[in-house]
């Protein structure tokens, strides 16, 4: 809950009007009483805090990965006729990777006292207001799918017909189809001719 000035400046008058009224039954002087009341509230103003008064910083970073992988193929090879070979050849694989990060800054570790922290509320009142993170958390996963398909046929193993094809689910790559032909020639049986 943010205060109004207002009621910051009518708290702040409410002590400095306890700390006269002590200064005067001290000092018994109005103006002395007043310069000594306006001397404390200046130097506590002036002073610098220290963050860490006791103890140090305990600093954590943790970092978690788990990767699973599977991948499965099939393969078929069938020669009929003495002349036709045909070559089938499938797969697929699936991929699945979860990161996990985590940070964490601890001010004011007391590691000699039993690692009991000692707190100094400005600095947390500090980030609270200039919007910085006391820790982060942070999560990803990415999961992805690929299939292939071969399928090859040879006449007399001198002519080849191939096709691929290759579908990629994180659509980096998506579908890469692929055809090919050869053929296959002896020199030894264009040298006899000639």
């Amino acid at each position: 809950m943010k205060r109004k000035k207002t009621d910051i400046e009518r708290l702040f008058r409410s002590h400095y009007e306890k700390m006269y009224h002590l200064a005067k039954t001290i000092l018994y002087d109005d103006a002395e009483s007043r310069d000594a009341v306006s001397e404390v509230f200046a130097q506590l103003l002036r002073e610098p805090i220290t963050l860490l008064p006791e103890g140090g910083i305990y600093q954590r970073q943790d970092r978690r990965m788990l990767g699973l992988d599977f991948r499965g193929t099939l393969s078929w090879n069938h020669l009929f006729a003495e002349k036709h070979i045909i070559n089938f050849f499938a797969g697929m694989e699936v991929n699945s990777l979860k990161k996990a990060y985590s940070s964490f800054q601890g001010w004011g570790m007391q590691y000699s006292m039993g690692e009991i922290p000692s707190y100094v509320y400005q600095f947390f009142k500090n980030g609270i207001e200039s919007g910085s993170r006391y820790y982060s958390l942070g999560h990803s996963e990415t999961r992805s799918i690929a299939s292939f398909l071969n399928a090859t046929y040879s006449y007399d193993g001198r002519y080849t017909l191939n096709g691929t094809f290759r579908y990629e689910g994180t659509n980096r790559m998506g579908a890469q189809p692929f055809v090919t032909l050869a053929a296959h020639v002896e020199l030894v049986r264009c040298m006899e001719r000639a």
